[in-house]
């Protein structure tokens, strides 16, 4: 077993209640089946399914490589829940996940085995990827070789003539882009 990173979640009545009735925390820890996929792996996203691995996923949260930060789920009511993780590389593709699928309360902790999926998926576009995490908005590659003018409506709240500024009622607004 490779171990990746330990999650703590507060799940109610998991373990009995601590002071004043607050919930307990419960154990969460995330391990590959073997070393390659470890050392392949640049993010791991940790998710929680309401009803099982094939239900609603309702808490998800990625670690980075190397990141020493421990992630806090929601309270968790009793019930049928499953704990998941995906991996992926620095090029956005999922290449590993598992999970594991619990009643609560239990004393935990809960034990996810990432081992390699059948097919490989990308998580998001390619254009989207920066370091294995997708991100909402596509990479900046830099300055484009070449461009084109989108439409000459200074207005708009797009960059028409390519001069890296978003142009609206300015006088940037030209026929032949700036790149």
């Amino acid at each position: 077993m490779y171990r990746l990173l330990v999650i703590t979640l507060m799940a109610l009545a998991a373990i009995g209640f601590g002071c004043e009735g607050d919930p307990l925390p419960l154990g969460w820890d995330l391990e590959f089946s073997d070393g390659a996929l470890l050392g392949r792996a640049v993010v791991v996203e940790a998710v929680i399914f309401e009803g099982g691995c094939d239900g609603e996923e309702v808490f998800s949260t990625e670690i980075l490589k190397g990141e020493d930060s421990v992630a806090v789920a929601p309270h968790l009511a009793d019930g049928r829940w499953a704990f998941g993780g995906r991996a992926r590389d620095g090029g956005c593709v999922t290449f590993a996940e598992g999970c594991t699928e619990v009643t609560l309360p239990t004393a935990g902790p809960v034990n996810v085995m990432l081992s390699a999926r059948a097919t490989e998926v990308p998580a998001c576009s390619s254009s989207r990827c920066s370091e294995g995490q997708c991100l909402d908005v596509p990479v900046d590659g830099g300055s484009p070789d070449a461009c084109t003018a989108t439409e000459t409506n200074c207005d708009d709240g797009v960059d028409d003539d390519c001069n890296g500024d978003i142009d609206c009622d300015d006088a940037a607004c030209v026929d032949e882009p700036v790149c």
